[in-house]
């Protein structure tokens, strides 16, 4: 359950009955209402994770701050070297990639400022091989609180229990965020559709695109045709004089302009599926790591196509079926 404010919610007394509720990005004592009965409280320090702005490397990094006994449970950063036990007030960890640039390892020094405390060096606890939600760098809490100040309520995260409803908890923990206006509460399938929703109109751009690009082929393959049938006139004369039929002249046409359509498309999508699959590997770190191929929607495109290519070809077709075999025989 995700539980998404507008606005910094404040201390609060929270209940959860058959649910842990774990508190991201901010620290204090805000917890969450989800059922009536026992009581569930998080000290300062020991919400799972907080984030903040910090100059790493000479850049300018998001940073996780995370307390190690809680965070893990919800975000699986697949540890690679080291613990996230290791993480104290002077240590860091770092993405596998990062530290492969950087030629980071365990005990290495990495050069961070933060706005509140200044320049520091902390050495390399972790190294961990999945960034996503956690990004590229994750503080422990100790040195997150002990470099920064302020941090505010985005976001809370809320674990159920596997004893526990997913209706009645969500229904429960709406009613706790009724009284914060614009809060909004969604479970797991519906925090994936939220986020995957940009992607997904852009994918819809693309299909427009891809209709229109569909349009224009069709044409250009109609003029082609057509262009060809008039250079042509007098072999296809003399087809028709050997004994070819309309219905035959107009087939082989068909079949022409199904070919051409068909080879345009498959060339586009062998085109197409490998620039996916390298921008994939190029934001690996990013978090996008998972080709996936559509094989019904790439089947799908490849039959429209021979139906365009079919369309495409019924005035060229028609127009040659007509030719006068006498004049066409002769002419130049």
């Amino acid at each position: 359950m995700a539980l998404i404010a507008p606005r910094p919610l404040v201390a609060q007394e929270a209940a959860a009955h058959t649910v842990e509720a774990v508190k991201v990005y901010d620290k204090g004592h805000t917890a969450v209402r989800a059922l009536d009965g026992v009581t569930v409280s998080f000290a300062k320090s020991r919400f799972s994770a907080i984030m903040g702005p910090a100059k790493i490397e000479g850049s300018v990094q998001a940073v996780l701050g995370v307390n190690p006994s809680t965070a893990f449970q919800l975000f699986s950063v697949k540890p690679l070297e080291g613990k996230s036990s290791g993480l104290d007030v002077n240590s860091i960890a770092v993405y596998k990639e990062i530290a492969k640039d950087k030629h980071l390892h365990i005990g290495s020094l990495v050069p961070a400022v933060f706005k509140d405390t200044g320049p520091k060096q902390l050495r390399v606890a972790m190294i961990y091989g999945e960034n996503q939600p956690a990004g590229n760098y994750v503080l422990g809490m100790a040195a997150y609180n002990a470099n920064f100040s302020n941090g505010y309520d985005t976001q809370i995260f809320i674990k159920k229990a596997s004893s526990a409803s997913s209706t009645q908890t969500l229904d429960a923990i709406k009613k706790v965020a009724s009284g914060y206006p614009g809060a909004k509460v969604l479970d797991r399938a519906s925090y994936k559709a939220e986020r995957a929703q940009p992607i997904n109109q852009l994918l819809s751009l693309v299909y427009v695109l891809l209709g229109l690009a569909i349009i224009m082929a069709l044409l250009g393959i109609a003029n082609t045709l057509a262009l060809s049938i008039f250079e042509r006139t007098r072999e296809l004369g003399v087809l028709r004089a050997v004994g070819m039929t309309r219905a035959q002249l107009r087939s082989s046409i068909r079949w022409e302009s199904v070919i051409i359509a068909l080879q345009g498309t498959l060339l586009g999508l062998a085109i197409g599926i490998f620039f996916g699959w390298a921008l994939i590997k190029a934001s690996a770190d990013q978090g996008i790591g998972q080709f996936s191929l559509p094989v019904t929607r790439l089947f799908v495109i490849v039959v429209l196509a021979g139906i365009a290519g079919v369309a495409a070809a019924i005035l060229p077709g028609r127009r040659a079926a007509k030719l006068d075999v006498l004049k066409a025989v002769v002419s130049e």
